[in-house]
């Protein structure tokens, strides 16, 4: 079941946080859902919205619980939810050498549009783009 996080349940992803570069996260400043199985938490992703635009700001399933389709999984119903609140288009940044995730994106219909020179500090990023129909 995938589900907004409450301001209580965002202690639990804060550690997880460094991966991203993401230091001090706000509550408010963006929607952060949660996938979940039996009720432990396996995955989070923040979303930043704009009207009808949207940002994935990151998506992560725990690694025991990768290549099992979760990310798949996720990131389809999230791009269901955002659909149904009225978001036309979405993007995203990945590090071009975070293989795995490039394929996910590309698999739920993200496309590269460009590169971004030196957006990591080990590398550049794609940014992603996907139409919402």
């Amino acid at each position: 079941m995938i589900r907004l996080l409450t301001k209580t349940e965002l202690n639990k992803i804060i550690p997880y946080l460094s991966y991203f570069q993401d230091t001090h996260p706000t509550y408010e400043d963006y929607e952060e859902y949660y996938v979940y199985e039996n009720p432990e938490m396996i995955g989070f992703c923040k979303i930043q919205r704009f009207l009808e635009r949207a940002e994935v700001d990151y998506l992560y399933v725990f690694p025991r619980y990768q290549n099992h389709g979760i990310g798949t999984f996720f990131l389809n119903e999230i791009i269901h939810l955002l659909k149904h609140k009225g978001v036309k288009e979405i993007s995203l940044e990945v590090n071009e050498k975070n293989k795995p995730a490039i394929a996910l994106y590309q698999k739920c219909h993200f496309q590269i549009v460009s590169i971004r020179k030196n957006y990591y500090s080990d590398g550049d990023a794609y940014l992603m783009y996907q139409e919402v129909l």
